[in-house]
């Protein structure tokens, strides 16, 4: 996962491919902060929000972006 000037973006293979996480407002994202349960923590200037990006349970509310 990595905080971005256009968003949030996560990674299965290392790095190589990148998809943004969908329903969090655009902007600015500065922090990202790992929690032991599995779920991220991500700030920046829309907000701080709590995702759970590698639950397959979180689908309805947490989408990538193609």
């Amino acid at each position: 996962m990595v905080t971005a000037l256009t968003g949030v973006y996560t990674s299965r293979d290392g790095g190589q491919n990148g998809k943004r996480l969908n329903d969090l407002p655009e902007g600015e994202y500065r922090t990202a902060h790992f929690k032991l349960d599995g779920t991220v923590i991500v700030s920046g200037m829309p907000g701080t929000f709590l995702a759970n990006p590698f639950s397959s349970g979180c689908g309805p509310h947490l989408r990538t972006r193609d």
